[in-house]
């Protein structure tokens, strides 16, 4: 079933993928340096330039759209109203197409994408136990190798928290994770080797939420981070 999330991801205004990333908090780039994290976000610990996992991507707004001789409706019931009318090849395709140009017309001159900023928000995996949520415009999506790169480096440092979703894996991915585990590190510290690795990526399970988040060091936060030492 297509959502508004796909309608906003086929028209360019969604940062991560469907199955979550990496991302780099950055805050709010109109604001001047040091202020750029709202405070509810740093009282809960974050600070600039932190690494998260980041999933569940929404559009921060909906829009109702016309049809000739059709009240106001959502636009996503819009195109299933249009498919359900429309009985020749091609009509969801066609459907789909034109609620993806009605989102982008929208979202040209809609407050919500003012200097590109608040387009969406995505959750990132953190140990609070409320859900934390930044602004796409907030984070940059980090690549895992851009990450292992920092790890090898030194340049950041992984900062474990409770416990989170495992992803249950099968075959040698199962067989290294426990292997490490009888080495004596716990099963947050087996999946980030993993990863790390590169024997995991990010998009190998569905659903995977890591237990760990990257904060900068060295010369990486000296160079970038607005954070006081």
């Amino acid at each position: 079933m297509i959502t508004l999330s796909d309608i906003a991801r086929a028209a360019g205004y969604m940062t991560i993928p469907p199955e979550g990333a990496w991302v780099c908090v950055v805050g709010c780039p109109l604001w001047q340096s040091g202020k750029r994290l709202i405070a509810a976000h740093r009282e809960i610990g974050i600070q600039h330039f932190d690494i998260y996992w980041a999933a569940k991507e929404v559009p921060i707004c909906d829009l109702h759209v016309n049809r000739f001789r059709r009240r106001r409706r959502p636009l996503v019931e819009q195109m299933y109203y249009d498919v359900a009318e429309d009985a020749s090849e091609g009509a969801a395709d066609k459907a789909f197409e034109r609620v993806v140009d009605e989102y982008k017309g929208y979202m040209t001159n809609s407050p919500h994408r003012r200097n590109d900023l608040q387009a969406s928000y995505v959750t990132i995996a953190h140990s609070s136990p409320e859900e934390v949520r930044f602004f796409n415009s907030e984070v940059r999506v980090f690549g895992a190798k851009t990450i292992r790169m920092l790890l090898a480096e030194g340049q950041v440092e992984t900062i474990f928290f409770g416990q989170a979703s495992i992803p249950i894996l099968e075959g040698a991915l199962s067989e290294m994770v426990d292997a490490l585990q009888m080495d004596g590190l716990s099963e947050a510290e087996a999946y980030h080797m993993a990863l790390i690795s590169g024997v995991i990526q990010p998009d190998d399970t569905a659903g995977w939420v890591p237990t760990w988040f990257y904060r900068p060091c060295g010369w990486f936060r000296n160079q970038f981070c607005e954070e006081e030492v």
